[in-house]
C-alpha cells in the first residue's frame, strides 16, 4: 500500500502486506522520510528468500532502512 506524505514536508506512510493466497498473514508499516514525496518505486527494494522477505526502504532524509519478515513466524 502506498500512502500519503504527511503535510508539507513529513513521512510518507506506507505498508507492505504478504498474502498466502488471498489471506493477508502479515502487514508491516514502511515510513519513508522523503522530504514529503510521494513513495515511488526506486524507495523500496524486495528481496525473496527461503525462509523470509527483506525490504529495504530508503528515503532522501533517512538511511536506508532493512525490514524482515520471516515466514516461519507467521
Amino acid at each position: 500500500m502506498i500512502g500519503e506524505p504527511d503535510w508539507p514536508f513529513g513521512t510518507t506512510h506506507c505498508r507492505f502486506d504478504l498474502f498466502d493466497g488471498s489471506k493477508r498473514i502479515a502487514k508491516r508499516p514502511l515510513p519513508i522520510d522523503n522530504d514529503g514525496s510521494n513513495a515511488r518505486e526506486d524507495n523500496c527494494s524486495i528481496t525473496w528468500n527461503t525462509n523470509n522477505v527483506t525490504i529495504m526502504v530508503s528515503g532522501e532524509e533517512q538511511e536506508d532502512r532493512e525490514y524482515v519478515l520471516n515466514f516461519e513466524i507467521l
